[in-house]
């Protein structure tokens, strides 16, 4: 009975519970493997790392513990070590190539979002691009039972095109600060994180924007197979007047952003999300001010490689729909009329494991922006092929 407690607790997302019950089983009946093995692992969802260690490697003293349970406790095993170790870096490298029907990618709004947006100057032609990027990480623990971490990262972007060169763009990016773990607050893996961002985008090789602020992310259990996410950032966007657009620097001002989300696995093959954010940008120019606001899925499925790789392939999906409506009107363009735009996207990735540490990744999609304002309406039909590697 307390095993089935137990196990209908864990499944509920009370680990504690599930901890307590098992304890039981255990102070009664020391010898069962699998409940010190099953206990190793809720010790391990909570964070207690040396604990788990601890009952998973007695477990596996029994010689008579199945294939599978040794390969599972193996992992397990690992992660607990890796996090044991108070410094720990991280990082990537990738590379790759990628085609638009329309290619007027340019920075329009910010550097928030690496990938850019569309420029009202664009020609609406299509263009090939090469496409670098990579970053690193550092996590220091701070050495207290619950795992709080001191972090840096800091990563950059770089898209050149072969003929419209004055969309090509670089953007570095930076943060440091706080890793607070809330496992036993939230009876699972919870984080939350407190960071301190810069951004910094060049346009043709000239300074288009630095970006800098505070952010947040929370992300908790919400039972055995749901975690919620709430985020939120205040960055201030210092515009820099270029020889493209001498009249950059009207757009300075801050840029906020609230964000709240929520992760469902429905099999341990099959993930799918939804999530909403919300933007205010403040402009010196009034008609360079908006808001904004936006609701995407995300999916993902994990299935077994076609030529026996023991690494699963991944296919990814999203769709997301955005509204945004501007302060006031562009007398440049219309005295009257406040610009407003509707903004869609679907895309469809597959990433395909070459080993443990390298990845391929072919991504296609859509892009649309409806917009009252013609000039800033456009349908873009993008592919990537990108190669990364991990380390």
């Amino acid at each position: 009975m307390s095993f089935q407690y137990a196990s209908a607790a864990a499944r509920n997302g009370n680990i504690r519970g599930a901890i307590v019950a098992l304890e039981r089983i255990l102070f009664l009946f020391p010898d069962l493997d699998n409940i010190k093995l099953e206990l190793g692992v809720l010790y391990f969802r909570t964070g207690q790392d040396v604990l788990a260690q601890r009952m998973i490697a007695e477990a596996l003293e029994n010689p008579d513990a199945p294939a599978a349970v040794k390969a599972r406790a193996a992992e397990i095993l690992a992660a607990a070590d890796r996090n044991q170790r108070r410094l720990i870096a991280s990082g990537y490298i990738s590379a790759g190539i990628g085609a638009d029907s329309n290619a007027n990618f340019g920075p329009g709004d910010g550097a928030t979002s690496a990938s850019g947006t569309i420029d009202p100057s664009a020609t609406g032609r299509g263009d090939m691009s090469f496409i670098g990027s990579g970053g690193f990480s550092l996590r220091y623990d701070l050495g207290t039972q619950a795992g709080h971490a001191l972090t840096a990262s800091a990563g950059f972007y770089s898209r050149r095109y072969v003929q419209l060169n004055d969309f090509d763009m670089d953007v570095l990016t930076g943060a440091v600060g706080v890793d607070f773990r809330l496992d036993r607050i939230f009876g699972g893996p919870s984080v939350l994180q407190v960071r301190a961002d810069v951004i910094q985008l060049w346009r043709d090789y000239e300074s288009y924007v630095t970006e800098i602020g505070p952010s947040v992310r929370l992300t908790v259990p919400a039972g055995a197979r749901t975690a919620l996410s709430l985020g939120g950032f205040a960055h201030y966007q210092d515009f820099h007047a270029t020889g493209l657009v001498p009249a950059n620097n009207i757009r300075d001002g801050s840029l906020l952003g609230l964000s709240g989300g929520v992760n469902y696995r429905f099999t341990e093959r099959t993930s799918g999300g939804f999530i909403v954010t919300g933007l205010r940008k403040q402009a010196d120019a009034a008609f360079e001010a908006f808001g904004e606001v936006a609701a995407g899925l995300v999916g993902q499925h994990l299935f077994l490689s076609p030529f026996g790789q023991p690494q699963p392939w991944a296919l990814q999906a999203d769709a997301t729909a955005a509204l945004r409506a501007y302060d006031s009107p562009d007398r440049a363009i219309d005295p009257t009329e406040t610009q407003e735009d509707v903004r869609l996207r679907l895309g469809v990735a597959l990433n395909v494991p070459l080993g443990d540490h390298v990845e391929l990744t072919a991504q296609s999609g859509l892009e649309s922006n409806m917009s009252n304002y013609e000039i800033d309406s456009y349908d873009n039909v993008f592919g990537l092929l990108l190669l990364s590697a991990r380390f």
